[in-house]
Protein backbone atom coordinates (compact mmCIF):
# COMPACT_ATOMS: atom_id res chain seq x y z
CA UNK A 1 0.00 0.00 0.00
CA UNK A 2 2.76 2.44 1.00
CA UNK A 3 4.73 1.38 -2.06
CA UNK A 4 1.76 2.15 -4.35
CA UNK A 5 1.34 5.63 -2.83
CA UNK A 6 5.04 6.30 -3.23
CA UNK A 7 4.89 5.23 -6.91
CA UNK A 8 1.88 7.50 -7.50
CA UNK A 9 3.74 10.44 -5.91
CA UNK A 10 6.79 9.79 -8.06
CA UNK A 11 4.67 9.43 -11.19
CA UNK A 12 2.71 12.57 -10.30
CA UNK A 13 5.98 14.45 -9.82
CA UNK A 14 7.22 13.26 -13.21
CA UNK A 15 4.09 14.65 -14.85
CA UNK A 16 4.56 18.02 -13.14
CA UNK A 17 8.21 18.24 -14.19
CA UNK A 18 7.35 17.03 -17.68
CA UNK A 19 4.52 19.56 -17.96
CA UNK A 20 6.79 22.40 -16.86
CA UNK A 21 9.42 21.28 -19.37
CA UNK A 22 6.85 21.20 -22.20
CA UNK A 23 5.54 24.63 -21.25
CA UNK A 24 9.07 26.05 -21.32
CA UNK A 25 9.76 24.32 -24.65
CA UNK A 26 6.58 25.75 -26.24
CA UNK A 27 7.48 29.21 -24.91
CA UNK A 28 10.96 29.00 -26.45
CA UNK A 29 9.55 27.80 -29.76
CA UNK A 30 6.99 30.61 -29.78
CA UNK A 31 9.71 33.20 -29.19
CA UNK A 32 11.92 31.69 -31.87
CA UNK A 33 9.14 31.74 -34.47
CA UNK A 34 8.37 35.46 -34.27
CA UNK A 35 5.65 35.26 -31.64
CA UNK A 36 5.20 38.29 -29.43
CA UNK A 37 5.15 41.99 -30.13
CA UNK A 38 7.67 42.75 -32.85
CA UNK A 39 8.99 46.19 -33.85
CA UNK A 40 9.68 46.95 -37.54
CA UNK A 41 11.17 49.84 -39.49
CA UNK A 42 12.35 51.80 -36.44
CA UNK A 43 14.13 55.12 -36.95
CA UNK A 44 14.78 58.32 -35.02
CA UNK A 45 15.06 61.82 -36.46
CA UNK A 46 18.50 63.48 -36.10
CA UNK A 47 18.75 66.31 -33.52
CA UNK A 48 21.22 68.24 -31.37
CA UNK A 49 22.02 67.76 -27.68
CA UNK A 50 19.39 69.40 -25.46
CA UNK A 51 16.70 69.28 -28.17
CA UNK A 52 13.73 66.97 -28.60
CA UNK A 53 13.23 64.40 -31.33
CA UNK A 54 10.91 61.55 -32.20
CA UNK A 55 11.22 57.80 -32.71
CA UNK A 56 8.97 56.14 -35.28
CA UNK A 57 8.33 52.43 -35.85
CA UNK A 58 5.68 49.82 -36.51
CA UNK A 59 4.60 47.41 -33.76
CA UNK A 60 3.06 44.09 -34.81
CA UNK A 61 1.28 41.94 -32.22
CA UNK A 62 1.83 38.27 -33.11
CA UNK A 63 0.27 37.09 -29.82
CA UNK A 64 -3.25 35.89 -29.17
CA UNK A 65 -3.80 38.63 -26.56
CA UNK A 66 -4.45 42.34 -27.04
CA UNK A 67 -1.49 44.29 -25.69
CA UNK A 68 -0.41 47.88 -25.21
CA UNK A 69 2.82 49.85 -25.31
CA UNK A 70 2.86 51.43 -21.85
CA UNK A 71 6.31 52.98 -21.69
CA UNK A 72 9.73 53.42 -23.22
CA UNK A 73 13.19 54.12 -21.87
CA UNK A 74 16.56 55.11 -23.30
CA UNK A 75 19.84 56.43 -21.99
CA UNK A 76 20.17 59.13 -24.71
CA UNK A 77 17.45 61.46 -23.35
CA UNK A 78 16.29 62.91 -20.05
CA UNK A 79 12.79 61.54 -20.77
CA UNK A 80 11.07 59.29 -23.27
CA UNK A 81 7.30 59.64 -23.62
CA UNK A 82 4.48 58.21 -25.71
CA UNK A 83 2.71 60.99 -27.65
CA UNK A 84 -0.11 61.49 -30.13
CA UNK A 85 -0.22 64.32 -32.68
CA UNK A 86 -3.66 65.26 -34.02
CA UNK A 87 -5.18 68.04 -36.08
CA UNK A 88 -8.26 69.61 -34.48
CA UNK A 89 -9.92 72.62 -36.15
CA UNK A 90 -6.85 73.11 -38.36
CA UNK A 91 -4.60 73.23 -35.29
CA UNK A 92 -1.94 70.57 -34.70
CA UNK A 93 -1.85 69.39 -31.09
CA UNK A 94 0.40 66.91 -29.37
CA UNK A 95 -0.54 65.13 -26.14
CA UNK A 96 1.23 62.58 -23.94
CA UNK A 97 -0.36 59.12 -23.92
CA UNK A 98 -0.40 56.59 -21.09
CA UNK A 99 -0.70 53.69 -23.54
CA UNK A 100 -0.89 52.75 -27.19
CA UNK A 101 -3.18 49.78 -27.86
CA UNK A 102 -1.91 46.95 -30.10
CA UNK A 103 -4.72 44.54 -31.05
CA UNK A 104 -4.22 40.78 -31.37
CA UNK A 105 -2.75 40.00 -34.78
CA UNK A 106 -2.70 43.71 -35.65
CA UNK A 107 -0.16 46.44 -35.95
CA UNK A 108 0.18 50.07 -34.96
CA UNK A 109 2.32 52.59 -36.82
CA UNK A 110 4.13 55.18 -34.73
CA UNK A 111 4.65 57.86 -37.38
CA UNK A 112 4.85 61.58 -37.97
CA UNK A 113 1.41 63.12 -37.45
CA UNK A 114 0.19 60.28 -35.21
CA UNK A 115 1.49 58.18 -32.37
CA UNK A 116 5.24 58.50 -31.76
CA UNK A 117 7.88 58.33 -29.04
CA UNK A 118 9.22 61.72 -27.92
CA UNK A 119 12.80 61.90 -26.69
CA UNK A 120 13.07 65.00 -24.53
CA UNK A 121 16.33 66.64 -23.49
CA UNK A 122 18.82 64.74 -25.61
CA UNK A 123 22.05 64.03 -23.75
CA UNK A 124 24.08 64.04 -26.98
CA UNK A 125 23.82 64.90 -30.67
CA UNK A 126 22.05 62.30 -32.79
CA UNK A 127 23.66 62.40 -36.21
CA UNK A 128 22.64 60.54 -39.35
CA UNK A 129 24.31 57.14 -39.28
CA UNK A 130 24.33 56.88 -35.46
CA UNK A 131 22.27 54.28 -33.61
CA UNK A 132 20.49 54.47 -30.27
CA UNK A 133 18.91 51.82 -28.09
CA UNK A 134 15.40 52.04 -26.69
CA UNK A 135 13.49 49.61 -24.49
CA UNK A 136 9.78 49.22 -25.14
CA UNK A 137 7.58 48.29 -22.16
CA UNK A 138 4.38 46.35 -22.86
CA UNK A 139 1.41 45.60 -20.66
CA UNK A 140 1.45 41.82 -21.28
CA UNK A 141 4.52 40.96 -23.35
CA UNK A 142 8.08 41.20 -21.93
CA UNK A 143 10.16 44.33 -22.64
CA UNK A 144 11.78 44.54 -26.07
CA UNK A 145 15.08 46.33 -26.69
CA UNK A 146 15.43 47.88 -30.14
CA UNK A 147 18.45 49.33 -31.95
CA UNK A 148 17.24 52.43 -33.79
CA UNK A 149 19.16 54.11 -36.62
CA UNK A 150 19.29 57.90 -36.82
CA UNK A 151 17.76 59.18 -40.08
CA UNK A 152 16.19 62.38 -41.38
CA UNK A 153 13.09 60.83 -42.95
CA UNK A 154 11.16 57.60 -43.30
CA UNK A 155 11.95 57.54 -47.03
CA UNK A 156 15.68 57.55 -46.29
CA UNK A 157 15.16 54.67 -43.82
CA UNK A 158 13.17 52.60 -46.31
CA UNK A 159 15.71 53.04 -49.08
CA UNK A 160 18.50 51.71 -46.85
CA UNK A 161 17.51 48.39 -45.22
Amino acid sequence: MKEERRKKKVESGKWKVGGIFLLMLFTLIACATGEGVEPHEAWVRSAKQGEITAVYLILHNHTNVDDALIGVSTDVAEAAELHLSEVNNDVMTMAPQERIEIPTGGEVALESGGYHIMLIGLKKDLQIGDEITITLNFENYPDVTVTVPVKDSAEEHQSHP
